[in-house]
């Protein structure tokens, strides 16, 4: 089965073209493992978790309302929030947002996916 495969090609110049309160706008220069040089322009993105909060006994999963502006609508989520530091593990991240956005504690936890969500973002 094809699976993922870390890699990272040499970054041999980066402008930052703005900052944000999450993200910042950067033009990477790389190298290709050809020898040529392509631009790339993303956001950065500090990493986030999304919690499914499943009680078993009810079969019942957590979920809270949130404005989302970018969309202009009131979305139905599940927990989910940013990584608050630069190398904190996702499930200290995910047991704060859980706590914080509906109140609830895990007695387990699982990974249940590991995914980039927009991957050339």
């Amino acid at each position: 089965m094809p699976a993922d495969r870390p890699m990272s090609w040499p970054v041999l110049r980066r402008e930052v073209l703005g900052v944000g309160h999450v993200s910042s706008f950067v033009n990477d220069t790389i190298a290709t493992p050809s020898g040529d040089e392509i631009r790339r322009q993303y956001l950065t993105h500090p990493g986030a978790v999304a919690v499914v909060a499943w009680r078993e006994d009810t079969d019942d999963i957590a979920v809270l309302r949130q404005y989302r502006h970018p969309v202009r609508a009131e979305l139905v989520e599940i927990p989910a929030g940013l990584l608050d530091l630069a190398d904190e593990p996702y499930v200290d991240a995910a047991r704060r947002e859980l706590a914080e956005e509906v109140e609830l504690a895990a007695a387990r936890w699982d990974v249940l996916v590991d995914i980039c969500t927009t991957p050339g973002l």
